[in-house]
């Protein structure tokens, strides 16, 4: 079973907020993270979360992709970020600036494709079998799989296996 998340391992997951420009909508995060977290028109409304600019941590902020400058690191968010997050930069200060995360990353299931002998519909045949997803049951909380790619899972002529 290969489990993989962002398109390339070395993409990290959370990065200093660096800075932010005066309109609060483009945000310095390195051209490292742009690009890994920008891949062009479809990461547009993709989103990013930003950690509470206070100590209390009550302000975190959630915010929608609507473009990037991979060259020179900055992300482009649909709406201005709250005024609080303009001194919660690496830039104005060292000692306690945001971060900013990637919250969109693309899922992917694949299993290795297995033949076994079986009896597929009354004959005798060789059946692929693939992985499987055991989702527990949990009372009290809705289980949802949302975004995931899977491919190769289930027996081959058993409906719902």
């Amino acid at each position: 079973l290969d489990i993989r998340g962002l398109r390339d391992p070395s993409c990290l997951s959370h990065v200093p907020l660096l800075d932010l420009d005066d309109t609060r909508t483009i945000l310095t995060v390195g051209a490292d993270a742009a690009a890994c977290w920008w891949e062009g028109p479809t990461s547009a409304g993709d989103r990013i979360y930003i950690t509470s600019p206070e100590r209390k941590m009550k302000h975190a902020h959630t915010a929608e992709l609507a473009g990037a400058d991979i060259k020179n690191g900055k992300l482009v968010v649909s709406e201005p970020l709250p005024e609080r997050f303009k001194h919660a930069t690496k830039k104005a200060t060292e000692l306690f600036f945001s971060r900013v995360a990637a919250v969109e990353r693309p899922v992917f299931l694949d299993a290795e494709e297995e033949e076994a002998d079986g009896d597929v519909d009354g004959e005798e045949d060789k059946m692929l079998i693939g992985g499987h997803v055991i989702v527990f049951f949990t009372p009290g909380v809705a289980q949802k799989i949302e975004g995931m790619k899977i491919t190769n899972f289930g027996q081959q002529g058993n409906l719902g296996r």
